[in-house]
């Protein structure tokens, strides 16, 4: 008898302590009510790292109320898709994860705002009240495998940061009362806690995307020419740069060359002017290698405009791995012959005011470059001649496509206009004047694409 009472002792003691993971392995523990209420927001209160808060908001659930799968969708900020920021339980699951969206203005995210009750599979499917969006709702519990969505709305805002989306039970179980009593209670607490998560993530962000627009900022000043007024002989040339406020592609440079022929020393300059799709950083490193490789091939005396834009293509097409594409315009100046050589890779027109007057707008042809390993059949060679008090504009897209707050472009009409009304004065004078023409026309409307201009005249 006493080793029996022995024997059961201890055999109490050990059954007091492995219980509860017997319990928790056979899914049957009785979590208290109470003490969930108070653990799953203060596992998360703090977190303001949006990856950790959903992994420890997800993992804290699954342990106690044993869904075979979870969810939490959200919409990051300045976006129109509610997306998946995490889940469990689920097969093929990064697939799935990239390729869910659910919009905005889907009528569930709608009934999940203004209702902020949890929404169950089985009461959608059998309560009349849900008959007219009865079909949308359970295409989207069907989509996420869900058997319950919990909105997480923020009262005071009656906003709704998310949804956390419940799958079956792994007891079979149905969820109870208590559970749905429970999550309804703390769902704002979650609610508040991801909205924070996701307001540090965009602060980030946005700290982020401003040192880049500074870099790029920078790099774009630094490859411009120091001064951006020129002359060569009897040419004047003068460039203006004005970068947007998320910096763009655009580049000008003045490239002079002293040739060699037997017995007599002339003159070349090289005129670039270039816009690299995209904005950035990214679009700034592909400026910066476009200036190089121009520059670098431009000293070689046997290439012509045409040849250059050639090579550099090759160049550019195997270098650049972002798919980021370059419209270039090339220009070689003559003094000693008064000869102008171009060619031109997809850039934009060329304008050309005369003595007469008027304004003669030449297209410039090509092909961008990085588009293809190989452009020379696109690429051609012109000769320009202008006469004394002449002048040549060119310019990149961000002008004749800047907007105004009626969100009208500027166009070419206008820029050939603005050419033609201040084409009598100084190259520099005219750049200028043309540019505070683009700018009054903007007014208040951001510029959103730099804007480049460059000029050059006949003295």
């Amino acid at each position: 008898g006493i080793l029996f009472t022995i024997l059961f002792f201890i055999f109490q003691a050990y059954y007091t302590k492995i219980q509860p993971y017997i319990d928790h392995f056979f899914r049957r523990r009785k979590y208290d009510y109470h003490f969930l209420l108070k653990e799953i927001p203060s596992r998360i209160a703090g977190i303001l790292d949006i990856d950790i808060l959903s992994e420890n908001l997800l993992e804290t659930i699954k342990e106690t109320l044993y869904p075979n799968n979870i969810l939490l969708l959200i919409k990051p900020p300045h976006q129109v898709h509610y997306r998946i920021q995490n889940l469990r339980g689920y097969k093929n699951s990064e697939d799935f994860k990239k390729n869910f969206l659910l919009e905005d203005t889907h009528s569930i995210i709608k009934y999940c705002t203004e209702n902020r009750h949890v929404l169950e599979k089985e009461v959608i499917q059998e309560d009349p009240e849900y008959l007219p969006l009865k079909d949308k709702f359970l295409e989207i519990f069907e989509r996420c495998d869900t058997q319950l969505f919990l909105p997480l709305v923020i009262p005071q805002e009656n906003k709704l940061v998310g949804i956390l989306g419940l799958g079956k039970r792994e007891t079979l179980k149905m969820y109870t009362i208590e559970d749905i009593k429970l999550l309804t209670e703390i769902s704002s607490q979650i609610a508040v806690a991801v909205e924070n998560a996701l307001s540090h993530k965009d602060i980030l962000e946005k700290q982020g995307l401003l040192q880049q627009i500074t870099l790029a900022k920078e790099l774009q000043e630094n490859l411009l020419p120091e001064n951006p007024t020129s002359s060569i002989k009897s040419f004047n040339i003068y460039g203006l740069l004005k970068p947007a406020k998320e910096v763009g592609g655009d580049y000008y440079d003045f490239i002079y060359k002293t040739l060699q022929k037997k017995n007599t020393v002339s003159q070349k300059l090289c005129i670039a002017i270039g816009d690299v799709s995209g904005k950035g950083l990214d679009a700034g490193i592909v400026m910066a290698m476009t200036k190089t490789v121009i520059f670098t091939l431009s000293f070689d005396e046997n290439l012509s405009p045409k040849e250059i834009l050639k090579k550099a293509n090759q160049i550019l097409y195997h270098q650049v791995q972002q798919k980021k594409f370059v419209s270039l315009l090339l220009f070689y100046i003559f003094p000693e012959e008064n000869k102008i050589i171009y060619s031109s890779a997809g850039h934009e027109h060329i304008l050309i005011y005369r003595t007469t007057g008027d304004v003669e707008i030449i297209k410039s042809g090509g092909v961008i470059l990085g588009m293809e390993p190989d452009i020379e059949r696109f690429l051609k060679e012109h000769t320009i001649k202008i006469s004394e008090g002449e002048k040549i504009l060119l310019y990149t897209d961000g002008v004749t496509e800047a907007r105004n707050p009626e969100d009208q472009m500027y166009g070419k009409e206008r820029l050939v206009k603005s050419f033609q009304t201040h084409g009598r004065l100084s190259i520099k004078e005219t750049i200028k004047k043309v540019y505070e023409d683009i700018n009054h026309f903007i007014s208040t409307y951001e510029q959103y694409d730099d804007i480049t201009l460059v000029g050059i005249e006949k003295e």
